[in-house]
């Protein structure tokens, strides 16, 4: 054996050494050896762990989760008195299926078919008597119901084609939306869901629907303007939702990806959904305890989209980085005076 091969490979003792002698080994090798490739003889604990570097929307994802989990008992409040904020959404929404099975009534029905898809998606579907879950679940496909809806659907998209139509283009795609989800597509029959894939993609729709919501997003940086930062969020989420996203025009996807994550509009959509909790649990306050059902919907939606894109831009930063790793070379060693 060479007499220039380090010391610890010399003289190694006979039998299994304990964590102790090996930690003793190296330190003594490398106090003789100071200076020379120490990243090679790194005791356990010594290694250096690479920072995870976290992608601005894992990072705001995060927050979101932590101000939804804050809020949850909140809205699920039922037996501080009666009619508190779920009992008030419940109201609201019954009087939209109710309204909604009378002929000619296709705004109701419409409305009822989103709110319905909205309360299963808000986790208190379950909070609700079995009675009233029973009661809901029959009236919602009502056949009245459907065919009103139905109505409103094809109204919104026609009229959503038309030049300056922005508000309507914006109520087909978030109806749409919300008609897949809600597990009443099927009722609709065969040659109107054909239509209606077809027609939701007009490009005067589409353009129509982005200029509604890219006029929510100036004001949605105003610390006062709390619910319009709530439609900016409810317009990303349903555009992403939808199927539709491809078909937005680049310009206006890098706008709202741009503004979605301004920290202002994400305070003032916290601020409007805190404010309707508290007005919500008011016996009485139907609209802003169903606004409340709303809301944490939409925020509950937009932060696992962002998650997933975090996750998905960490994951392609960390494939880039292992495909061309950055080369480091061994410290030199110290000259030592012979």
């Amino acid at each position: 054996m060479s007499e220039k091969e380090p010391k610890i490979y010399q003289e190694q003792p006979k039998g299994k050494l304990t964590p102790e002698e090996v930690k003793e080994m190296v330190k003594k090798y490398k106090k003789e050896h100071e200076g020379l490739l120490p990243e090679y003889f790194s005791l356990p604990g010594e290694e250096k762990e690479e920072k995870r570097e976290y992608s601005e929307e894992t990072l705001l994802a995060h927050e979101i989760k932590e101000f939804l989990e804050k809020i949850r008992p909140e809205i699920e409040n039922r037996n501080l008195i009666k009619n508190r904020l779920d009992e008030n959404a419940e109201r609201y929404l019954n009087q939209y299926i109710e309204s909604g099975q009378w002929p000619g009534d296709t705004k109701p029905a419409w409305t009822a078919v989103c709110g319905y898809t909205l309360f299963k998606q808000s986790g208190l579907w379950s909070k609700l008597n079995q009675e009233s879950r029973n009661l809901i679940e029959e009236s919602i496909k009502s056949s009245q119901l459907i065919k009103n809806a139905k109505k409103e659907l094809r109204f919104e998209i026609e009229d959503g084609q038309k030049s300056g139509g922005t508000e309507d283009a914006w109520n087909a795609v978030y109806g749409y939306t919300l008609f897949k989800q809600s597990g009443l597509w099927s009722k609709l029959d065969q040659k109107f869901r054909d239509w209606v894939e077809e027609n939701i993609k007009d490009s005067q729709l589409i353009k129509n629907a982005e200029e509604e919501v890219k006029s929510y997003i100036g004001p949605g940086h105003n610390s006062n303007e709390t619910e319009v930062s709530w439609w900016v969020i409810r317009g990303y989420t349903f555009f992403k939702q939808s199927g539709l996203w491809s078909k937005l025009d680049q310009e206006f996807k890098n706008l709202i990806e741009k503004n979605i994550k301004n920290p202002q509009l994400i305070q003032n959509a916290e601020e409007y959904l805190r404010v309707n909790i508290e007005t919500g649990q008011r016996p009485g306050e139907l609209f802003d305890a169903w606004e409340v059902v709303w809301g944490y919907v939409f925020f509950s939606q937009f932060q696992k989209i962002l998650e997933e894109e975090g996750r998905r831009k960490e994951i392609a930063k960390a494939t880039e980085k292992a495909m061309h790793p950055e080369k480091k070379l061994p410290p030199i060693p110290e000259e030592k005076a012979f």
